[in-house]
């Protein structure tokens, strides 16, 4: 299922009337989900995303625009709010009675989350609000490492870049291609979290984690548009040059969106 707000389902269905439809990064993403959320084998999907074959007890959600508990918090007006996760699945649980809001649930052993960082056209931003030096990349991944349920931890975690083919093969075009080699090494990563300037979150019942224990579990990975969606639509696409050949983009997110019952998408599944 997917999980999302009314507030995210009302953009979408105004962004599907929209001439430069296939332009908008987050129709994109959410045909995505429509995808994983359908697939007779969702694993596969997984595998792809993921870079390697995981393993789920029943039919797994997908979260999109969801928001994790920042790991950063300092005084007002100079913090960090909510990071908008572009798509989230695995051991991913509701917090509270938040609609977007998530945490790492059910703690149980073999669990493993996947953070999605979808990108069309646009870079990532090169700073975040308060503080020049932290990417946008950084950010995510902090919050990935830092993902939790009062102190407990997933034992494996995944970050994945989607983005267009042609940005994956041209990686030099853009910021994240420089970063996501970078990160390659545990080393540059970690230090550019460290540049961040906001303190690290004390709340009661948050844990921040010694990162360099937690960046072991951790595995990057890059995959095209056209990769997941070539199965559905046809070979040689080209989302950035020829995003018409996707046919049906409309009538495939439209129909998804009519089908989720957002009320009981907030209910909690049984343990994957």
């Amino acid at each position: 299922m997917i999980r999302t707000t009314l507030a995210q389902f009302a953009e979408m269905r105004q962004a599907l009337q929209a001439p430069n439809v296939v332009r908008n990064e987050k129709v994109w993403t959410l045909l995505v989900a429509t995808l994983f959320d359908s697939a007779p084998d969702q694993l596969n999907v997984v595998e792809r995303l993921c870079g390697e074959r995981l393993h789920a007890n029943g039919r797994l959600d997908i979260w999109f625009e969801s928001q994790p508990i920042p790991p950063r918090k300092g005084h007002a007006g100079d913090s960090e709010g909510n990071t908008k996760l572009d798509l989230a699945f695995g051991h991913v649980a509701p917090r509270g009675a938040t609609a977007a809001g998530i945490i790492y649930g059910p703690p149980q052993p073999g669990s493993w989350v996947c953070f999605v960082e979808a990108k069309c056209l646009s870079d990532c931003s090169p700073i975040v609000s308060y503080d020049p030096l932290r990417n946008q990349l950084a950010r995510v991944i902090e919050n990935l490492l830092c993902f939790q349920n009062k102190g407990q931890f997933p034992e494996r975690l995944f970050f994945t870049l989607l983005t267009p083919r042609l940005f994956k093969q041209n990686r030099n075009t853009r910021l994240y291609g420089h970063k996501m080699r970078e990160y390659a090494d545990p080393e540059k990563l970690l230090a550019d979290i460290n540049q961040c300037r906001i303190p690290c979150r004390a709340d009661s019942g948050y844990a921040y984690p010694n990162l360099r224990e937690r960046v072991g579990a951790l595995r990057l990975n890059w995959i095209a548009y056209e990769d997941l969606l070539e199965p559905e639509f046809g070979n040689d696409l080209d989302i950035v040059f020829a995003p018409e050949k996707v046919k049906r983009l409309r009538e495939r997110i439209g129909s998804a969106i009519e089908r989720t019952n957002l009320p009981q998408s907030y209910q909690v599944r049984p343990p994957i």
